[in-house]
């Protein structure tokens, strides 16, 4: 018994060792690698977590946000240590239980250092290794993130919906949920909105984690304002604040708010949000832009005045912001007021003007139509102010020489009393310059004494030519240009009396002669100085030398029309710039309703009878558009009676005979509207072709659209912009030449020449249409040389050959005599 006893004993003691051996020395395996190399790659991999989430994150509003953020380049050294602790698992413990967690450590980290494919490589890794269900469901969500930042969405939308097929219903809720958050994104990425809404909507009652509810609940209102469901978007909205997803989520969220409650005109509550963000500390740095939604709510409401203040406070205030981006918004806000409310397109020109410059590279299509606006603003005020230009003149054409020297003499006594008043100020001025002279030594930048300077002008600067001007300008304010001669004061005295006892032949209407009424001489007189100051105010812009000019008050008498010849000429010049601007009115602006006062002044005054049949048709298109219909017949018949022969009646007459009715009407407004919107968006540069230019899309525009009315104007914008482009770089040719030029063997000139910025001068906008105007290309030195002038050439002769009927013919044979043929 005992030997048998003891030989079983030791035979079964024998096998019990042997295995448990096995089963010490795979623990121990196991042990080693956690402790020797997992752990610390989990320790790693926790660092450079934590410096990514401790990175700032901005939001925009305007896209789709990631409700898995991209990941950020922090952390990278903890990463990619990370990776390297985890891959002596793979070499030295492949088999040890940490496999399949060491796969996943290293996907993870792969894709926080933006190495997406090798992130998808090692997930895909984890699925092979027969993980346990929670590594495989998280190699599941980080394969789908890396997807979405590889930006295949296509494929990741597939392989989610084919993992979310087989997502076992026993498995947890949270983890399916964030599966549908990613197939969401995934979607929203290609802009199917209804799609990733329906995935949205389905994970956001399976997620507990706040942080991402929260992001998701914003991405979800996003997708509803896409929509057009606003009522719903301003719901999820609604909950991203309770779900405490960080500082920028809430304000966009309650920002978000607001605007979904202006597009629903629930304007009050919108205002009422603004408000109370306004008065919150949180808020403190955003109040400005806060204070610009509350003026563009109180515009929307109508009141037009507190929204003008508001912005204006902003802009001006104490102190003023200094965001570039919303100085862009405020002015073309501004701008928009003034040309809506105010119909003050100058002003609303300027306010446009700025909005662009400020904005730079256009970004959304509000900030190419803020350009857009700049220029056809900056052209109404050209010609705006060229038609008001003729009114005056021709109204001081009107006046007998003895009323006009009359008026003279009293701007001259006006500008004599400005200039006192100047002088005085500046004498009051002087006292603290008197002050100085006890002080040391002044020097310039190049070290000069300014002090000494005098000294070459002789005793008290009495030979400083600046100065001599000066007092020469004062004496012809003071005295005009008196002859030096004796008597001169009796002689002029009997001149001008002679000449006003003389019957006054070019003022039929009596105009301030003879008029018994005092009152309305008076208003008169008012009216002709005013023409006075806005004819002066045009030869300062001008700055051009005047021939004969009364004192030095800077009225052009050669200007003022005296005979019947020049009063007629000066109106069919009006005329052309009325028909200007009433079809940019009619054509830019989309505003029939004031076109049409420029047409109605063409045909009243019938001062241009080649343009008084364009006017009319022109009339007979802004009621074809918009207006009642018996307006819309009434100019069709008036043209085919007053101008039977003409294309127009034919126009008319084809309308007619194609079924004049609504539909028709609707038709044509319908082609006509389309060549507008092309010409739009020619002008705001949004549909051309790497390495065309503005205007040579604008000529093919005009040739391909040679039939219709509006072709004409389209290809004279071309010849503008052709002039324009030309004259800009026979400008900077000039400049480049004259540097090179300039002290070619002075070395220290040198490098001020190679690093010369050479700024570009604005091109040309048409808006005159005059002589000597911006259209009108200034002579050079060299004359009109080059390729780019022979363009301009090409385009004139192009226009005088093709549009026989152009308004602008005349401008064009103008150009043509200038340039040279």
């Amino acid at each position: 018994m005992s030997r048998r006893f003891v030989l079983t004993v030791t035979l079964l003691s024998a096998v019990l060792l042997a295995g448990c051996g096995k089963t010490l020395k795979s623990g121990w395996n196991n042990f080693r690698a956690y402790y020797n190399t997992h752990y610390n790659a989990k320790e790693y991999f926790k660092e450079g977590e934590k410096a990514v989430r401790q990175q700032p994150r901005s939001l925009n509003p305007d896209s789709p946000v990631r409700v898995h953020p991209p990941p950020s380049p922090a952390g990278k050294e903890s990463f990619e240590q990370a990776i390297v602790k985890s891959s002596r698992i793979l070499r030295r413990h492949n088999t040890s239980v940490w496999l399949d967690d060491a796969l996943l450590l290293m996907g993870k980290s792969y894709y926080y250092l933006q190495d997406y494919a090798a992130a998808i490589k090692r997930l895909e890794q984890v699925e092979d290794a027969d993980p346990s269900p929670e590594t495989y469901r998280q190699a599941m969500i980080w394969k789908g993130r890396a997807m979405l930042d590889l930006g295949v969405h296509s494929e990741g939308i597939a392989y989610l919906g084919e993992m979310l097929g087989q997502y076992p219903t026993e498995w947890p809720e949270d983890e399916k949920g964030e599966l549908q958050i990613l197939a969401g994104e995934h979607h929203a990425m290609l802009g199917n909105w209804e799609e990733a809404s329906g995935f949205l909507s389905a994970a956001l009652s399976n997620v507990s984690d706040r942080r991402l509810r929260g992001r998701a609940f914003f991405l979800y209102g996003q997708l509803l304002e896409r929509q057009n469901r606003p009522g719903e978007a301003y719901y999820a909205y609604s909950q991203v604040p309770s779900h405490f997803v960080g500082f920028e989520y809430d304000y966009w969220s309650r920002l978000k708010q607001a605007e979904v409650s202006r597009e629903q005109d629930n304007l009050g509550v919108a205002l009422a949000i603004y408000r109370r963000m306004q008065q919150n500390d949180k808020y403190v740095d955003r109040r400005e832009r806060l204070t610009f939604e509350m003026a563009r709510t109180l515009e929307m409401q109508g009141e037009t005045g507190e929204a003008e203040g508001l912005y204006r406070s902003l802009l001006y205030g104490d102190p003023p912001t200094d965001l570039r981006s919303l100085q862009a918004d405020i002015h073309y806000r501004l701008g928009r007021i003034q040309s809506d409310h105010h119909q003050n397109y100058a002003m609303a020109a300027a306010y446009f003007d700025s909005s662009a410059a400020l904005r730079g590279q256009a970004e959304n299509p509000e900030d190419e139509e803020a350009a857009v606006l700049a220029e056809a603003f900056g052209r109404y005020t050209g010609l705006k102010q060229s038609i008001e230009r003729a009114d005056s003149l021709l109204r001081l054409g009107s006046l007998p020489r003895a009323a006009l020297d009359s008026l003279l003499e009293r701007v001259r006594a006006n500008r004599r009393e400005q200039l006192l008043r100047q002088r005085q100020e500046e004498e009051e001025g002087a006292g603290q310059g008197d002050r100085l002279m006890n002080q040391p030594a002044l020097t310039d930048a190049a070290g000069t004494d300014t002090t000494n300077r005098s000294g070459i002008y002789g005793f008290l600067n009495h030979r400083n030519p600046n100065l001599m001007e000066r007092a020469k300008a004062e004496f012809r304010v003071l005295w005009g240009e008196r002859p030096l001669t004796d008597n001169w004061r009796r002689r002029e005295a009997i001149g001008a009396a002679g000449g006003g006892a003389q019957p006054n032949e070019e003022d039929p209407a009596g105009a301030l002669a003879g008029d018994n009424s005092a009152d309305r001489d008076r208003d008169r007189e008012k009216e002709m100085e005013m023409d006075m100051d806005l004819e002066e105010n045009k030869n300062n812009e001008t700055g051009a030398p005047s021939p004969d000019r009364e004192g030095d008050i800077g009225i052009n008498r050669e200007a003022i029309p005296r005979t019947e010849a020049e009063r007629a000429r000066l109106r069919e010049e009006r005329a052309a710039d009325q028909y200007r601007l009433g079809n940019l009115l009619f054509l830019d602006l989309d505003q029939p309703d004031s076109a049409r006062v420029y047409y109605h002044a063409i045909v009243r005054e019938k001062a241009n009878p080649d343009l008084r049949p364009r006017a009319m048709y022109a009339l007979y298109e802004t009621y074809s558009t918009t207006g009642p219909s018996d307006s819309l017949r009434y100019w069709g018949d008036r043209i085919a009676r007053e101008y039977p022969g003409s294309e127009f009646a034919q126009l008319v007459r084809g309308n007619r005979e194609q079924g004049a009715g609504a539909a028709v009407t609707a038709g044509r407004g319908d082609r006509l509207q389309g060549l507008r919107d092309q010409l739009q968006a020619v002008e705001s540069g949004g549909d051309g072709a790497p390495g065309s230019s503005k205007a040579s899309r604008l000529r093919s525009l005009a040739l391909e659209h040679r039939d219709s009315e509006l072709a004409p104007h389209i290809h004279y914008r071309a010849i503008e912009a052709y002039i324009g482009d030309a004259k800009t770089l026979q400008w900077i040719a000039d400049l480049q030449l004259e540097r090179l030029l300039a002290s070619p063997g002075d070395p220290a000139e040198l490098p001020a020449r190679q690093g010369v910025g050479i700024r570009r001068p604005v091109p040309v906008s048409g808006a005159s249409g005059q002589p000597g105007g911006s259209a009108y290309a200034a002579p050079y030195a060299g004359g009109y040389r080059g390729a780019h002038w022979d363009s301009v050439r090409t385009v004139l002769a192009e226009h005088e050959e093709i549009f026989e009927g152009s308004p602008y013919r005349g401008d064009v044979r103008r150009l043509r005599e200038a340039v040279g043929r």
